[in-house]
């Protein structure tokens, strides 16, 4: 069994790489399709510049254009970007947008705390290259709160007639140069005739994904499997342990499943609660798969059947139960705490998101759903497993279906 699933992350693993072009280490550029955009919304502003506003070109990015003079036909634009919401990078992050149809050929603003620099992009990674000759984005400035960054830019391409203009963006929640947590592309009309936006590799998608996944496999399947062990006298001849194998199956195609979905990403390093993340989560693989390991490899119950697999004692039958039954317990805890400080970075995120994956992953709701399930296991326990064994007229010391030395009850 345990092959199987190492035989599935891996392949879920090469499928995600592949198809997916966020994270940290990717230098992909595939198109993805576009989104209607709405006609733009202008007025004069402050500033005594005609501003036409797209709102909400991605989930969470506007972007606004004035021309700097009335009547021209080449591109000669200011140019606003304000990111909020999921693409919030907040004050320690930072986001990036300028002309380009692709990353591997845009030249971008990045802006964050405060500072600016312009770039030549050749790829989706991170970018080195100075935008200096004959770049046409100038006079760049950000503005960063907690609830908004914005990017405002003067860009010029004679060459260019006024009409629709392609741009590529990203933003990072952690400091510059910290690689792009999400990407996009964007086309929107320089006359208020509206356009198209793609979004590349939604981080609020995935992140979501990734948590209800872990909570369906942590917080259901496993521990249901667990517990099934303890069901011998509701489910005898065998059933318990078809429970169990069928509840821990799920359970931990979830689990392989939910870590394909963070293939491409590598933020270590860049939040400590993050870190704190990843170690429990380290651990929690490494007990989970040791334990597939002992499901597989597992003692025969009876001397007399000899050794598993031709070189498995029947003598470490003891010391395999009892390790088997020792881990149990510290993976689901391992994982409780794992999911809750997940819970916990998905709040620092997105708390403003109005996402019901976001609601369902607080930690609040999470905490109701452990006690949901843990009460749930308490009324089975009282209501179907005590009664059956109150009915018990006499029990002495034997071996169980298990092969287990314990004290097993006999039925009147």
């Amino acid at each position: 069994m345990a092959a199987v699933f190492m035989l599935a992350v891996a392949a879920m693993t090469t499928r995600t790489a592949r198809a997916d072009g966020d994270g940290g280490g990717d230098d992909d550029d595939h198109d993805t399709a576009a989104l209607a955009v709405g006609s733009a919304t202008c007025a004069v502003e402050s500033d005594g510049l005609t501003w036409c506003a797209y709102a909400g070109v991605a989930s969470g990015l506007d972007v606004a254009y004035a021309p700097v003079s009335n009547g021209t036909t080449t591109v000669n634009h200011w140019i606003r970007a304000t990111f909020s919401g999921a693409l919030n990078p907040g004050t320690n992050g930072w986001a990036s947008i300028g002309p380009g149809t692709r990353m591997s050929n845009g030249k971008v603003v990045v802006g964050g705390g405060g500072a600016t620099t312009k770039y030549t992009m050749t790829s989706t990674l991170r970018p080195t290259n100075l935008c200096s000759t004959n770049c046409p984005i100038s006079e760049e400035s950000v503005t960063s709160t907690t609830t908004a960054t914005t990017l405002k830019f003067k860009l010029v391409d004679a060459n260019s007639a006024v009409g629709t203009m392609s741009f590529v963006w990203g933003m990072q929640t952690s400091a510059w140069p910290a690689q792009h947590s999400t990407k996009g592309a964007v086309s929107v009309s320089l006359a208020g005739q509206g356009g198209s936006s793609s979004v590349s590799g939604s981080k609020l998608n995935r992140d979501v994904a990734h948590g209800v996944l872990m909570v369906l496999a942590w917080v259901i399947f496993m521990p249901i499997g667990s517990a099934s062990t303890a069901l011998k006298n509701v489910l005898p001849n065998g059933l318990w342990f078809y429970a169990h194998l069928s509840a821990i199956g799920a359970g931990s195609l979830l689990f392989a499943i939910a870590l394909g979905l963070l293939i491409g990403r590598d933020e270590h390093g860049k939040d400590s609660k993050l870190d704190k993340h990843y170690s429990l989560a380290i651990a929690v693989i490494a007990l989970w798969l040791i334990q597939l390991f002992l499901g597989v490899f597992r003692p025969n119950k009876k001397p007399e059947d000899g050794a598993r697999l031709g070189f498995i004692p029947t003598s470490l039958r003891p010391a395999w139960f009892w390790a088997h039954r020792l881990i149990a317990p510290t993976v689901l805890a391992l994982a409780a705490a794992t999911i809750f400080v997940g819970a916990d970075l998905m709040r620092d995120r997105y708390g403003t998101s109005d996402s019901a994956g976001v609601r369902f992953l607080r930690p609040g709701v999470l905490g109701g759903v452990y006690a949901a399930v843990g009460a749930v296991g308490v009324i089975l326990h009282f209501a179907v497993d005590v009664p059956m064994k109150s009915r018990a007229s006499r029990f002495k010391p034997t071996h169980d279906d298990d092969g287990d030395s314990r004290v097993a009850f006999e039925l009147a």
